[in-house]
């Protein structure tokens, strides 16, 4: 993907996976889109999706459309036969309870609305909505109380500790569902996005926690389109058929962290990724736990996440205990999120090195925890858990591109380097900080209580 204008970005899903009814359902979503489109897209980016379920991306259809172009880029997509749907999207049974929690510091308060708005769209009626402040104090211009106003079924928590881990393990106190899913303020999702990944839990009870697919909403600015092109599936193409990933095999002093992953057709074997490359498989802006799980692994480290020093990384490692714990993390693209990405170059580079930081930073606490992982990392190194820090070491060695977008690239993998150099000391801060602040271990302490004791009173 070129940036060299705005991309126009829609959504088609098509009633059946005919050829004909799929290339008619690309017409109809670009041409919805194009009425309210003021950046004069010359280009559309369109993820494809039968009833619900992933088929494909065109990530790049000149405007306007030509039907042979789409015709041919849909023929592309289906190589062989695919289930209609995840097996365990079929069941009937009466779904969990679950509460969406999102942590803010009302920095962006028309995507907090947009976000709280499509939420309030789901279609899964069981269901509440945490929103927690954590702003260190509200101002006396407080837009807060407006941008949720009128929405159904919303609570507003207050957590002052900066950072998103102490703010989610403030929603998970708060929270009343047997399932406790995460999305992020800068996000919509999509009206069964709760559903799908409500109905991977209840699937089976080894499947300890759900991720979902995450997808731009916009691609108006040369920085969003060179983070979709080079970030936006994890470094990697999107997957977009549901997975099961768990351990391969693991006891005693020592686990195994290669993943084993298996799809809905059968398919089966062991992924060249580790535990901590988990994040190919979702991110915390679209996860679900179950509660008791969620309690159990004590929440969320707080001395990692979005400001603090850490920058990130609190969604995977929770991601990565699950799976030492023995769970399952179940992929599961139905659960579509909408993604707004950094506009400005400058806001995208602080992105990527805060993504480099936030990954050591969370190998840091990890390790900290438990030194097994220490041994796991050094036997696996050379293995996709590690290759972000081989990547970037390469990228950066080599001497710039004389292109505008190589030369940009090689800035995003410099400081992104730098960010993974910089995750370790960063998370000691991180931790130095949260344990000094006032009352912290306290209320650490009373919000998994608190969590834990309502589970014994879960809506049925």
């Amino acid at each position: 993907m070129q940036a060299d204008s705005a991309v126009l970005v829609a959504t088609a899903d098509a009633p059946t996976a005919d050829t004909a009814d799929v290339v008619d359902s690309v017409h109809r979503a670009v041409r919805a889109a194009t009425r309210t489109d003021d950046h004069h897209c010359r280009t559309a980016w369109v993820l494809v999706t039968v009833r619900g379920t992933p088929l494909g991306v065109i990530p790049r259809a000149p405007l306007p459309l030509d039907r042979d172009d789409v015709t041919r880029r849909v023929r592309e997509m289906s190589p062989g036969p695919r289930p209609r749907t995840s097996p365990v999207l079929t069941c009937r049974a009466p779904l969990s309870s679950a509460t969406v929690v999102v942590a803010t510091a009302v920095r962006r308060p028309g995507g907090l609305r947009a976000c709280l708005e499509s939420i309030a769209q789901l279609d899964h009626d069981d269901h509440d909505v945490v929103v927690v402040d954590n702003r260190p104090e509200a101002p006396a211009a407080d837009a807060l109380p407006d941008l949720v106003a009128g929405l159904p079924r919303v609570r507003v928590v207050r957590e002052a500790r900066p950072g998103v881990g102490a703010a989610r393990n403030a929603g998970l106190a708060a929270a009343t569902g047997r399932v406790v899913a995460f999305t992020d303020d800068d996000v919509r999702v999509d009206r069964g996005w709760l559903t799908a990944l409500v109905q991977r839990l209840d699937s089976s009870p080894e499947v300890h926690a759900a991720t979902g697919l995450v997808v731009p909403s916009e691609l108006v600015t040369p920085a969003q389109q060179r983070y979709e092109l080079h970030y936006g599936g994890a470094g990697a193409p999107r997957v977009l058929e549901a997975h099961d990933v768990r351990l391969r095999a693991g006891a005693g002093k020592w686990i195994d962290p290669r993943l084993r992953v298996r799809t809905p057709r059968g398919g089966a074997g062991v992924s060249s990724l580790t535990a901590y490359g988990v994040g190919a498989y979702g991110s915390g802006s679209s996860m679900a736990f179950r509660r008791d799980v969620l309690v159990a692994l004590g929440g969320f480290d707080p001395a990692l996440g979005t400001g603090t020093p850490s920058c990130g990384g609190e969604d995977l490692r929770v991601l990565v205990q699950v799976l030492y714990r023995g769970g399952t993390v179940a992929y599961e693209p139905r659960a579509v999120a909408h993604h707004r990405h950094r506009r400005s170059d400058r806001a995208l580079r602080e992105q990527v090195r805060g993504g480099g930081v936030g990954f050591t930073a969370m190998i840091t606490s990890l390790v900290l925890q438990d030194p097994r992982h220490l041994l796991a990392l050094g036997c696996t190194a050379p293995t996709a858990g590690l290759r972000k820090l081989a990547g970037a070491r390469a990228a950066t060695a080599a001497p710039p591109p004389a292109d505008d977008d190589g030369a940009e690239l090689h800035e995003l993998a410099r400081v992104e380097a730098e960010g993974l150099r910089a995750g370790p000391g960063a998370y000691l801060r991180s931790r130095r900080a949260a344990r000094t602040a006032v009352g912290a271990d306290a209320v650490e302490s009373v919000t998994v209580a608190t969590a834990a004791a309502r589970g014994q009173e879960e809506r049925r």
